[in-house]
């Protein structure tokens, strides 16, 4: 029984993503890498840290995303992308979403998903602080094989 188990725990699939959130301004371009990456955008945008990086620059959007096996290749990529300059970071987010269009807005509307997503207001202009509502969607591996179907 004891083998058993520790071949269940050693077939168990991991996987880890690194994202690129970007603000609505598209000045701000934030790179981080997580295990989940929908409760990852989601905790950003709670601004559970008023003085992160995400929520100075109001960079609540996913722009792009890469999913890995290993922890360590997905370590080195976010470090890789870190380095970059803006223009080449600008390049990878256009080779994988052109038009720079929320990647989780996009599958809600596309596959009829809920994300808990309460993103800030600008609170410029009626001076009134509004947030979007929404409720917990898929894991972003279940999404990952729906994108791979609709590239098909």
């Amino acid at each position: 029984m004891q083998g058993l188990r520790r071949l269940f725990l050693f077939m168990r699939e991991y996987r880890f993503f690194v994202y690129m959130l970007n603000s609505s301004s598209r000045r701000a371009l934030y790179t981080g890498m997580t295990n989940a990456v929908i409760k990852r955008v989601n905790e950003h945008r709670s601004q559970t840290d008023k003085r992160s990086f995400t929520a100075q620059y109001r960079a609540y959007r996913l722009v792009y995303y890469e999913e890995f096996a290993d922890i360590d290749r997905c370590i080195r990529r976010e470090k890789e992308i870190k380095g970059w300059t803006r223009a080449k970071k600008d390049a990878l987010v256009e080779s994988m979403n052109p038009k720079w269009r929320d990647l989780m807005a996009e599958w809600e509307e596309k596959y009829k998903l809920d994300f808990v997503v309460p993103i800030p207001a600008y609170k410029g202009g009626a001076g009134k602080n509004q947030t979007q509502k929404q409720t917990q969607g898929p894991s972003p591996a279940s999404l990952r094989s729906l994108a791979q179907d609709d590239k098909a």
